[in-house]
């Protein structure tokens, strides 16, 4: 079957016009991903993931079999850190070391606080314990939100558990931590590490990074209670270990994660008023347009667009354009995409100063203690706190 010149013609047209108006859609989309749009949905995520945080005092730490243990906790707003009137109940749980509940409880919060108390019986034996408290709506997000606290119990009743000899308990976790998750071909990459025994105290030992050719590239060594952290260049297509060296143990040989493609996002201070912000790219355009978007406990507080030259795109940003407290660096490419993050931490400089009174300077056995607690700012005003004082 034949066709016309100008049918063909007509046709191809057909296809070019589809083709630019995807183009143009696609197009139109990239830039309507902008500062705005990021700013915008982040506005509706808040408002739609309402986050609780729990914090739990309890009035020691180190108890005996029989005694009681007091607590009272607070459920806050992570966004603002301030109470919350939303969940009613609170469960708590004494979690032993294979990770199974002993003793569980729900507690009633009234306008974000509640209080409490557990009985430990003399059948748990002497060790270490977790005190764990959340709430049903924190099921909806990840458990490191949950509140969590060691505790220790002595129980003079029954007998000590059995030490493990030395040479049964060389079982060590050795584990590293990549910046940012990730290492990144050919860009400098910063590698934590922490090292702990079978009872999960921290070890000392000198370790050694080797290529896939038994080459040493760099020592290294835990600061303190088995942490510590160093920085090299991971090369393309190359593969890394680490040799652990602990006295008294064979070498232990641990394999480094893998390096991949993507972006590194670095924050350096600058004196004591900026921040140094780097970024390193090692795939698209050297001309790549991002967006940084920063925020503070879910709220704004920077939107800056970014256009990569060779790769790399490094500035400043004021320090009093943050708030207080842990804030979240988040780079997005045009099409949405979240390509690093960073935290960054400023001290506040509020304090809230709380101050004891009691009636008398001696008491008798037996003797009433009234007490009067004392709450003021840094400038010395006083503030209204929910507050708790343990006595024991």
């Amino acid at each position: 079957m034949h066709r016309s010149v100008k049918t063909v013609k007509q046709k191809l047209f057909r296809i070019l016009g589809v083709l630019l108006l995807i183009a143009c859609f696609s197009d139109a989309f990239s830039q309507s991903f902008n500062q705005d749009s990021i700013t915008k949905r982040f506005v509706q995520y808040s408002e739609q993931n309402l986050q609780e945080r729990i914090y739990v005092h309890t009035d020691r730490e180190l108890y005996l079999a029989g005694e009681i243990l007091w607590f009272k906790l607070y459920n806050v707003n992570t966004a603002s850190n301030k109470s919350i009137d939303f969940s009613k109940v609170a469960y708590v749980e004494i979690i032993d070391k294979n990770q199974k509940p002993v003793l569980q409880a729900k507690i009633a919060i009234d306008k974000g606080s509640g209080s409490g108390s557990l009985y430990l019986p003399v059948s748990l034996s002497s060790g270490n314990y977790q005190f764990r408290a959340y709430t049903s709506w924190m099921k909806n997000f990840s458990p490191d939100f949950y509140f969590e606290k060691n505790i220790r119990l002595v129980n003079g009743l029954t007998k000590p558990e059995k030490k493990q000899a030395l040479n049964e308990a060389l079982n060590y976790d050795i584990q590293f931590f990549p910046e940012g998750g990730n290492m990144v071909e050919s860009l400098p990459a910063k590698l934590a590490f922490r090292a702990i025994d079978s009872q999960g105290k921290g070890v000392d030992f000198r370790g050694t990074l080797v290529d896939e050719n038994n080459n040493t590239l760099l020592s290294f060594k835990p600061l303190k209670f088995g942490i510590g952290s160093f920085s090299f260049n991971p090369e393309k297509g190359k593969t890394y270990r680490a040799l652990i060296e602990i006295p008294g143990s064979k070498t232990i040989v641990k394999e480094i994660p893998l390096a991949k493609i993507g972006y590194v996002l670095q924050l350096e201070n600058e004196g004591s008023e900026r921040i140094k912000v780097k970024i390193h790219a090692n795939e698209g355009s050297s001309n790549q347009k991002l967006v940084l978007f920063v925020h503070t406990r879910q709220e704004k507080k920077l939107s800056e667009s970014i256009t990569l030259n060779g790769g790399k795109a490094e500035f400043l940003i004021e320090k009093n354009k943050l708030s207080e407290g842990i804030s979240q660096f988040t780079l997005f490419n045009i099409s949405g995409k979240a390509l690093a993050e960073r935290l960054y931490f400023i001290r506040p400089s509020s304090q809230l100063n709380l101050d004891i009174k009691a009636d008398k300077t001696a008491y008798g056995s037996r003797n009433k203690v009234s007490l009067e607690l004392i709450s003021k700012d840094e400038k010395g005003l006083e503030i209204d706190v929910d507050a708790s004082v343990s006595v024991f």
